[in-house]
């Protein structure tokens, strides 16, 4: 799964995954970020940091708050309607699935796997956005708080280190993140490490 701004078209045009997943027998399956083309879509004003709310910036979560929340459904779509699509149309084995993501999309990676541990082989994420509800988060916190202005206690259901937190045991999973990451700090590894931890997740590795 893709990160802020980011269409379905990039991860695999960035990845390289296309050798390594035919040499393995892997599908490889890339959604988009958010919902596109609404008809009659207006979001509220938002300002100059668009581009972290709306299109492009669905963080796959179940909106709650109007105008998003008949829309942006993307963890429900993620988790529900499009392995029923892949599965019920594609050569792929039932019900052996992991789940990836970078930035974004690897918060969502790690949520979804931890609130479904039992759908996924395995969960990796590379830079993840790793507490999307706080508000030292730049990347996330102002597309959340408008998602869910009417419920921000549901909102803690699409943060990862919540939700890794909250979860007695989560698929085999790998973190990757880069020392000199420029947006080390806004991406707030520390918070997933520690949940990490203080849930005792051993069979999750976080690497630097």
């Amino acid at each position: 799964m893709a990160g802020l701004t980011a269409t379905h078209e990039n991860a695999p045009q960035k990845s390289g995954f296309a050798p390594h997943a035919k040499k393995h027998g892997l599908a490889i399956i890339f959604p988009d970020t958010s919902p596109r083309n609404i008809e009659n879509y207006k979001p509220v004003d938002i300002g100059a940091d668009s581009w972290k709310v709306g299109y492009g910036a669905g963080f796959y979560c179940d909106a709650t708050s109007e105008p998003w929340s008949k829309n942006f459904n993307m963890y429900t779509y993620i988790t529900e309607e499009l392995p029923h699509i892949v599965e019920s149309f594609f050569p792929v084995q039932k019900g052996v699935r992991s789940i990836l993501g970078h930035s974004m999309g690897g918060n969502g990676s790690l949520m979804i796997a931890a609130r479904n541990p039992d759908k996924y082989k395995s969960v990796s994420a590379f830079a993840p956005i790793c507490n999307p509800t706080s508000k030292e988060s730049a990347f996330a916190f102002e597309a959340i708080s408008r998602y869910f202005a009417n419920n921000p206690e549901a909102a803690q259901n699409f943060d990862s280190s919540i939700q890794v937190r909250k979860a007695a045991k989560i698929p085999n999973g790998l973190i990757d993140f880069g020392t000199h990451d420029e947006y080390k700090q806004i991406l707030q590894p520390q918070a997933l490490i520690d949940a990490i931890g203080e849930a005792g997740h051993k069979n999750v590795q976080f690497r630097w």
